[in-house]
């Protein structure tokens, strides 16, 4: 199922609640009234919701199908999650280079299934550190000050979803790096959502930031000679050149994880093949 967005997230998780699992309106607290027909519609599509809108007044009713309450029952859980990441990235977006672990103390750490705990958001903050959409200093303890949004998060924030549902996005990419045991890297790209791409990289143990970042300054060529809209074309050069300039100074570990940001950017604004391409690039570095 291609991935929904916060908004829709959070009218699933409120409507598991309700009696009979159905609602003529939503309280302002899930989602304002100017964005409910939006996320009816987002809904209903997905075949979450069933279709309840009548020609003559324009009038809907949420009420699950079988599927959405499947789906809503998931999301007892994994709404947490979700609400934990879009508020330290409205957080960070408000609050640039803070630490994210204040908001705790906030109105916006709460909402109708409770306040956010430390735990919840520092995992949100590791997740969201380790997929390359924000970073910081860590303090004595493990906390982050100075935090801020990278490229990459600020795109997030846009896109209004969480990391779970933009992987699970139609045309999105996943970029994972891990190491076996017996030292070999392996980049494994698998396209999310009917693209039908897959590709697995192999790249030896003498891999280093220097022959990654040489691919990355091939692969910037391929990315400004692409038909992009300016701002998109600007957000990905300038993930680009964010690894470029930090990564010798942060090392490989750090690489690896704005590379799994990149692709996922790659991928929503040039497609799959150009993702592909990338990993081919690093690849054969």
């Amino acid at each position: 199922m291609p991935g929904m967005t916060f908004n829709a997230e959070r009218v699933l998780r409120w409507l598991i609640d309700q009696p009979g699992q159905r609602a003529s309106t939503l309280p302002d607290e899930v989602v304002p009234p100017p964005f409910a027909e939006t996320v009816y519609g987002e809904l209903q599509l997905a075949d979450l919701v069933h279709d309840t809108l009548t020609t003559l007044d324009g009038q809907f009713d949420f009420i699950l199908t079988t599927r959405g309450h499947v789906e809503a029952n998931r999301m007892r859980k994994s709404y947490r999650s979700s609400l934990a990441q879009r508020r330290v990235l409205e957080w960070l977006a408000d609050h640039p280079e803070t630490s994210p672990e204040a908001l705790v103390k906030s109105e916006s750490a709460a909402d109708f299934t409770g306040p956010l705990s430390d735990r919840e958001v520092s995992l949100a903050v590791e997740e969201l550190e380790s997929g390359g959409y924000l970073e910081g200093t860590k303090a004595w303890g493990g906390s982050m000050i100075r935090a801020r949004l990278t490229a990459a998060g600020q795109r997030l924030l846009r896109n209004q979803m969480s990391i779970d549902q933009v992987q699970l996005s139609g045309g999105m990419t996943t970029m994972n790096i891990s190491a076996d045991n017996y030292g070999t890297q392996q980049i494994g790209n698998q396209a999310i959502g009917g693209q039908g791409h897959s590709m697995t990289a192999h790249i030896g143990s003498e891999v280093s930031v220097e022959d990654i970042l040489a691919a990355l300054r091939q692969f910037r060529n391929y990315v400004e000679d692409a038909d992009l809209p300016a701002e998109e074309k600007q957000d990905l050069l300038e993930e680009i050149g964010a690894i470029e300039s930090r990564g010798p100074r942060r090392g490989l570990d750090w690489v690896r994880a704005q590379l799994n940001a990149l692709s996922t950017a790659v991928a929503s604004t040039l497609g799959a093949e150009s993702a592909e391409l990338l990993v081919r690039m690093i690849s054969e570095s």
